[in-house]
């Protein structure tokens, strides 16, 4: 027998639970948000209790959790019709390819216009090293940084120097 937790109106949002592994004889294995390094992480649920930071797959951890990638708002899930763009498929214009982790989270979101060439470089969160490449106004050039895969500033995050030198080089500053 499987049990799913289900939501209660007022609870906690369930991936700022900690992680319960319940109480039973039966060992499924599971994914919890961890809070403290923003990771999916795997578990062995034992059936019964537990809480609602308890999900099937890490892909729905991190549907969940991570939310919609073009926008600091962790509660807002990603559109199933988002555009998806890679190294040879660029998004349509009014659109930035934001470069996830995996292929599922590199999407195109709408662009916002002016001042993009301020926002500061960050990192992220996540187990990954990512090569990529930000504007920096101090010394008005492309520079190389690490992205941990998750989160981070998207608008200012590049792949290479080239992709940074177009967007920076001209009016969009």
């Amino acid at each position: 027998m499987t049990t799913l937790c289900c939501p209660k109106e007022g609870e906690i949002n369930c991936c700022h639970q900690v992680q319960v592994t319940g109480i039973g004889n039966e060992l499924s294995l599971r994914w919890y948000f961890d809070q403290t390094d923003h990771t999916c992480r795997f578990f062995f649920y034992r059936g019964l209790k537990g809480n609602e930071n308890n999900f099937f797959s890490k892909e729905e951890c991190e549907h969940h959790c991570f939310g919609d990638p073009c926008t600091n708002d962790s509660h807002n899930t990603i559109k199933e019709s988002r555009i998806k763009c890679t190294s040879d498929r660029d998004c349509p214009s009014q659109f930035y390819c934001h470069i996830g982790g995996s292929p599922s989270s590199t999407v195109c979101c709408t662009a916002v216009v002016g001042g993009k060439c301020f926002l500061p470089v960050a990192e992220g969160y996540g187990d990954e090293q990512l090569t990529r490449w930000y504007y920096d106004p101090h010394v008005q050039s492309c520079r190389l940084f690490l992205h941990r895969g998750k989160r981070g500033n998207h608008r200012n995050n590049f792949l290479n120097p080239l992709g940074c030198e177009t967007i920076y080089s001209g009016k969009q500053k």
